[in-house]
């Protein structure tokens, strides 16, 4: 008998057959991550082109008066009447590349300084801020099992090479983690109570490694870009009224000195204004408009229009009505853009992007911690909890899990405000995760109820309806977008001409004439 006979037969090691290594999953979710990435950029360009377009007559119909009062006291250029050459060149295909440059190069040199400076109050302030002034507080002096947690997150910050994040602790009845800050040398994990002392020690520490994980991997990065982009927008919209409305001009001149200042108190009112533009500060301003106001715009409340004694506006009400509407149609585009390529395109891939750096952040987690059991218990214990996730939109899909489904109509965790916005689950399904987890090893019973029979043969045929359904509503929504963005688009010009050129022939014939006379 041969020594190959002789030796006894190779025992299977139990776990599930699609098993997969730690490593070859990082490498998986990475790959995936950047083909995701760089979809969500062409997103951000498919979004800001628009935009910038929408604005641009604001600009060039700004531009023109201004140079038409520079006129008044030295020489300047005539820029209706350079509007107007090209124009009549777009017969022409140089004339028609220049007409289009001009559409869109005075809304981009608006857009981009716009996000630099979102992006700049953000870094200041930003959505770590906005979590932190709920009430979070640093660990108790005499707390013994808060201190602990001190410990493993230096553990795991050693076992990631990283710097060791900040803790601080929520008092209230949700349970989560998250991890806040602008990168690696500025993070803060804010942990509830409440998780705190439902979990073990080993559940505890598979979460903390999983955000150490994502600091590490650099997810506050990406947070702050996606938060920033829907600042942006947000910022945009209040620009189409800054010209009618002293509140929202006082509101732009508190983000303007917010991001400008550097000390503590700077800090502070960063936070308050970052708040102030992902919630829209714009909208209640284009309610006034739309009701008649007289120009005196205020974001508490749409004002009532001027009447005369029988009911029915006066002349001076439709005046204003005429000069307003221009920044309404304006304001009423961007929201369409944003609907279009914000919340139709940019969010759902934003969303699988987020979800797949959750994915990797488990990989890397398991690394860190060598446990996936702890990992998936920790994942399916929150998702048993039904109490949302503190903080709102802005600041639960920071966090490293939550509840199973939707909570009151909403996501569990979702870019977008608080009012108006379509969630989008940016979080993944806690049941696939404790799947992939379990595919690393991780000796847990399967999550998710098992059907058969009618039950499955119905579950498999609406897996294969719903996504038909929700991609037919999708095109069709986002083609009923696009083209109301562009018909309305052609119509700013025609309502800017009040606008526009009536001050244009009294600033470069009435008013010369009768100061040369």
């Amino acid at each position: 008998m041969t020594a190959a006979a002789m030796r006894p037969a190779a025992r299977p090691i139990p776990g599930p057959a699609d098993r997969e290594t730690f490593f070859a999953a990082q490498v998986r979710h990475r790959q995936a991550s950047w083909k995701l990435a760089a979809l969500c950029i062409l997103a951000v360009v498919l979004l800001g082109v628009p935009i910038a377009m929408v604005v641009s007559p604001l600009v060039i119909g700004a531009a023109i008066l201004v140079f038409d009062l520079i006129n008044l006291f030295v020489p300047a250029p005539d820029l209706l009447g350079a509007v107007g050459h090209l124009a009549d060149r777009l017969h022409d295909p140089a004339g028609q590349l220049a007409f289009y440059a001009l559409l869109a190069l005075p809304g981009i040199v608006v857009v981009l300084p716009a996000w630099m400076a979102v992006r700049r109050l953000l870094f200041r302030g930003g959505v770590g801020g906005i979590l932190l002034s709920l009430g979070a507080r640093e660990p108790a002096p005499g707390d013994a099992e808060e201190h602990q947690l001190e410990n493993v997150i230096g553990e795991m910050a050693v076992a990631a090479g990283v710097r060791p994040p900040n803790l601080r602790l929520l008092d209230g009845p949700g349970m989560g983690a998250a991890a806040v800050g602008t990168g690696i040398d500025d993070a803060t994990i804010v942990v509830s109570r409440a998780l705190l002392d439902e979990l073990d020690r080993d559940e505890t520490q598979a979460l903390i490694g999983h955000l150490v994980a994502s600091i590490g991997n650099g997810d506050l990065r990406i947070a702050h870009l996606i938060v920033s982009v829907h600042a942006t927008v947000s910022l945009i919209e209040a620009l189409t009224f800054v010209a009618v409305s002293p509140a929202v001009r006082g509101q732009l001149r508190g983000v303007a000195r917010a991001a400008r200042r550097t000390d503590a108190a700077g800090r502070e009112e960063s936070e308050r204004m970052s708040l102030l533009l992902l919630n829209g500060i714009a909208a209640d301003a284009a309610e006034g408009a739309l009701a008649g106001a007289d120009g005196r715009l205020r974001t508490s409340g749409p004002p009532r229009a001027r009447t005369s004694t029988a009911g029915t506006p006066t002349f001076r009400d439709r005046v204003v009505t005429v000069l307003v509407f221009p920044f309404v149609l304006t304001w009423m585009l961007v929201q369409l853009c944003r609907i279009a390529f914000l919340m139709l395109l940019t969010d759902p891939l934003t969303s699988l992007l987020w979800r797949r750096r959750r994915f990797l952040a488990d990989a890397t987690a398991v690394q860190l911690t060598r446990y996936p059991t702890a990992l998936a218990s920790a994942i399916r214990r929150v998702a048993d909890v039904e109490t949302p996730l503190p903080g709102g939109p802005w600041t639960s899909f920071l966090f490293a899990a939550g509840p199973r489904g939707r909570i009151g109509g909403g996501p569990v965790a979702g870019f977008g405000r608080a009012k108006g916005d379509m969630g989008i689950d940016c979080l993944p399904d806690p049941y696939r995760r404790i799947e992939r987890l379990r595919a690393m090893g991780a000796e847990l019973p399967a999550a998710g109820r098992s059907q058969g029979g009618a039950a499955a043969i119905v579950g498999a045929i609406w897996s294969v309806i719903f996504p038909l359904l929700v991609g037919a509503v999708w095109i069709f929504s986002f083609g009923a977008c696009v083209l109301t963005t562009t018909l309305g688009f052609f119509m700013i010009p025609m309502c800017l001409i009040p606008v526009v050129w009536l001050p244009h022939v009294l600033l470069r014939v009435t008013v010369p004439w009768l100061l040369h006379r």
